[in-house]
């Protein structure tokens, strides 16, 4: 992978949100800031695991947070990926409060539901065992990307200005 995977995965997200208005456009921002944040740690080497998941996790955590994307510091962002609070019951409650319904058909409550949903731990396929990168430890797939963002963004954002 490369940035312009990013990019492009960035710009796929973003058509996932609401259509029109506010809302829509809190998306967008969130979804760009998480891009930005994530270009200087994205993986060049893979093409799957749990970086996949750090995008549309980052830009749910931004979306449902109460403040504007930009006004979401590393260290607030990072902290909120390390809480002992759920992650998920953060990103559920946050969107609630925009206004979007989890039930619904929308791209963006579809997104919710499948970034937020336990799934139990994968090691076998077939009863072969899986090379490390598909292999899942279980939890949602927030959980799978905040245990790979936090210490990335750390690294690149917080060891270098501390």
């Amino acid at each position: 992978m490369d940035t312009r995977d990013l990019w492009w995965a960035a710009g796929q997200l973003a058509l996932q949100g609401p259509v029109s208005g506010w809302p829509a456009i809190r998306w967008e921002e969130a979804v760009r800031r998480a891009a930005r944040l994530l270009e200087p740690v994205w993986t060049r080497s893979d093409s799957a695991g749990p970086s996949t998941w750090a995008l549309p996790g980052l830009a749910l955590l931004l979306y449902a947070d109460e403040r504007e994307a930009e006004e979401v510091t590393v260290e607030q962002l990072v902290a909120a990926l390390r809480s002992d609070t759920s992650v998920e019951e953060r990103v559920r409650e946050g969107v609630r409060r925009r206004g979007l319904d989890l039930e619904g058909d929308s791209p963006l409550s579809a997104l919710v539901v499948q970034m937020t949903q336990h799934r139990p731990p994968v090691e076998t396929a077939g009863g072969f065992e899986l090379p490390s990168m598909e292999r899942s430890p279980g939890g949602s797939l927030l959980r799978v990307a905040a245990r790979w963002a936090a210490p990335a963004l750390t690294r690149c954002y917080l060891r270098a200005a501390g």
